[in-house]
């Protein structure tokens, strides 16, 4: 099941693994990530560098916390394997580009029948070519009758998404695909990082408050 916000952010859901994404802001505005790494890595990192205490705040660093996304109960990747319950922590798939397989060979006579291969089947049952948007039947696409029985699959029907409720900026839609997708990225909370140089902000918080919000 896949599902997009009105921003365009197409998005899957299920996890069992949970990470955080640590970004750098720049003097320029501009940010690079630096890594990927478990959420209690983190705060464990925090500990030994005595930045999670009570009496003292996080000098010259601005976190901000976003958790994102729930997890369906009908999304079979939520489960623990051998166990029935839901993860306790539901996080986020999002999906960083598709790349079809085709596009994974390097030689060019095999990704071009791959290629075919793979319309046809998607597209043509498995009994024809694909020739722009229409299917070019064999022989044996055609029934007793002597109609063609070669046809493209039909196209995802968008609807509103149950797990989101619409509001004056944000429409979530959902849609089945015929097939999964491929390059994905696991984050269930995006932290990021900025320096500044004066501690005159109330609203910086220290390590151990924010963590508490987190199971």
């Amino acid at each position: 099941m896949n599902w997009f916000s009105a921003d365009w952010d197409h998005v899957l859901k299920g996890s069992l693994t949970h990470h955080v994404l640590l970004e750098e802001t720049t003097e320029l505005g501009s940010k690079k990530e630096l890594k990927s790494m478990p959420f209690i890595t983190y705060l464990s990192g925090l500990l030994t560098a005595q930045m999670l205490s009570d009496d003292q705040l996080i000098s010259g660093v601005e976190i901000r916390c976003e958790e994102k996304g729930r997890c369906p109960s009908t999304c079979h990747l939520c489960r623990r394997p051998g166990k029935e319950q839901l993860s306790p922590t539901p996080v986020l798939l999002e999906i960083n580009r598709v790349v079809p397989l085709y596009t994974l060979i390097q030689d060019n006579g095999t990704k071009e029948a791959f290629r075919s291969a793979l319309m046809s089947s998607y597209w043509c049952s498995g009994k024809g070519d694909v020739i722009d948007d229409w299917c070019r039947c064999d022989l044996s696409a055609f029934d007793a009758s002597g109609l063609p029985n070669c046809s493209p699959l039909p196209q995802p029907v968008l609807r509103l998404s149950p797990a989101v409720e619409p509001s004056s900026t944000v429409v979530s839609l959902e849609w089945v695909d015929v097939q999964p997708a491929i390059g994905t990225k696991v984050s269930d909370y995006i932290l990021q990082h900025k320096k500044v140089d004066e501690y005159t902000d109330t609203d910086l918080y220290t390590g151990e408050e924010k963590a508490r919000d987190f199971p």
